[in-house]
């Protein structure tokens, strides 16, 4: 919600925010308000410190491509500190891992796409399990031997099978399923603990998963994919 509210403040298209849903904590309207008359007292402290810290490199040179970047760290701070003051251990790991997924995956697009080291270093989403000094070394490495340190690492297993394809084809469609089969396999270790909230999660990832399928179907058959590469697609997704 925020990024649409900045991104649209900044690109001078007002209708688009006319199309936000009240998810959040924060209703949209009011956060719209606050965001112009720049009130940021009700959002979270990571929030706050993202929004003053755009407002000061706005008013030197607008750039909309780093609204993404700073909400994003932001938000993956704001998440981490959360999970450690609930001390939960099942929702801190789900976090962890979908902070370590968007890092490899910005790795390989950041190093296809050529982008500085600037654009490299602040993409890369704090609390995960691959610290952020390790996935700035990547920048200086050649993509292959990149990709390949971090396949070793705490995701080998799901990793493998999407780097190989990776190379090969060239796709990423084979990460995503990689996430979410660790994601799965996390949450999935401590589903019969009716003492932690591991058993809802769960059942929420597999649920979530079920729509997901029912939509890469729906898209692969509208785009003329093989129904054997969708099926590949959705294997051990947990909804296939």
């Amino acid at each position: 919600t925020l990024k649409v509210i900045l991104k649209s403040k900044y690109r001078g298209v007002g209708g688009a925010v006319r199309n936000l849903v009240n998810r959040g904590t924060i209703d949209p309207r009011e956060m719209l308000e606050n965001v112009h008359e720049k009130r940021y007292s009700d959002f979270p402290k990571e929030m706050k410190e993202a929004l003053a810290d755009i407002d000061r490199r706005f008013s030197v040179k607008p750039d909309v491509s780093y609204l993404s970047f700073a909400l994003d760290r932001a938000y993956a701070a704001q998440i981490t500190a959360m999970a450690k003051k609930a001390k939960n251990q099942v929702v801190s790991e789900y976090y962890r891992t979908q902070f370590d997924f968007s890092n490899i995956t910005s790795v390989i697009r950041l190093k296809r796409a050529g982008a500085s080291r600037d654009a490299y270093e602040r993409s890369m989403l704090p609390g995960g399990h691959i610290d952020e000094y390790a996935l700035a070394k990547t920048y200086d490495m050649a993509e292959d031997e990149a990709l390949a340190g971090l396949c070793r690492g705490t995701y080998a297993r799901e990793l493998t099978a999407a780097y190989e394809n990776y190379k090969s084809t060239g796709s990423f469609d084979m990460f995503k399923k990689a996430e979410d089969e660790a994601l799965i396999r996390m949450a999935s270790s401590g589903r019969n603990d009716m003492f932690s909230a591991a058993p809802v999660l769960a059942y929420l990832i597999l649920k979530s998963k079920e729509a997901e399928a029912v939509r890469m179907v729906m898209v692969g058959k509208l785009n003329g994919m093989e129904p054997a590469y969708i099926a590949g697609l959705l294997a051990g997704s947990g909804a296939a």
